[in-house]
């Protein structure tokens, strides 16, 4: 999926008539991209709380499970949040799309890394 995302993105920069400009289509691109990233992430922390993969802690799979989603769901809502402050800031530029989407990466990429760090799963 991260390699066909890839060529999504190099194929955005070749299309001639993508609908917007390509700074914008590349950071959307690139928000995909990161998604995609922290899907793949979270997957493989389901994966591990199913096995039984944090036997080792003194806390019930369920309990990981919730404390994930409603961690996931917290996060989620401060970096759209955030980010819609960031294009808001930047009302009066003409890349306040872009400076959105590229806060959005930011987070989202930042975050998988603590998913990852936290829940010791491998990208």
């Amino acid at each position: 999926m991260v390699a066909a995302l890839s060529m999504l993105a190099m194929s955005c920069h070749a299309e001639a008539d993508c609908e917007f400009p390509e700074d914008m289509c590349a950071a959307q691109v690139a928000l995909e991209l990161a998604d995609a990233q922290m899907a793949e992430t979270l997957g493989a922390v389901q994966t591990k709380i199913e096995n039984n993969g944090f036997d080792d802690f003194m806390v019930e799979p369920g309990d990981i499970a919730e404390s994930l989603e409603l961690g996931q769901s917290a996060w989620a809502n401060y970096r759209d949040e955030h980010c819609a402050a960031v294009f808001r800031l930047m009302s009066g530029g003409t890349s306040r799309h872009v400076d959105e989407l590229d806060c959005m990466t930011e987070l989202t990429k930042s975050r998988t890394v603590q998913l990852r760090e936290l829940y010791d799963v491998a990208p």
